[in-house]
């Protein structure tokens, strides 16, 4: 049974990586290749490497959540409301 679960935790952590490693290659590629790019096309081109580029630094907490299951139990206990909220309202018709 430790088996199983050390085999499950080297699979997620190998998948987290994969995944991370991908969009930091793609990013660095088309940073890469841009200067080999027709003039009227670098601008589009710079605008997909520069989303690529903030998708970069947020991906690994979208990957964290996404495939560990511990990493996202912890996340939803921190946020979600520990108490009822209650509203009150009044209607004034005057």
């Amino acid at each position: 049974n430790n088996s199983n679960s050390m085999n499950r935790a080297t699979i997620q952590i190998m998948m987290q990586s994969g995944i991370i490693i991908a969009v930091h290659l793609t990013t660095v590629i088309a940073f890469e290749i841009i200067p080999f790019f027709p003039p009227e096309t670098v601008e589009s081109t710079r605008y997909v490497a520069h989303f690529g580029w903030m998708f970069v630094h947020g991906s690994p907490t979208i990957v964290f959540l996404a495939v560990n299951r511990s990493i996202r139990q912890k996340f939803f206990d921190v946020v979600k409301p520990t108490s009822q909220i209650t509203t009150v309202s009044t209607l004034n018709s005057t």
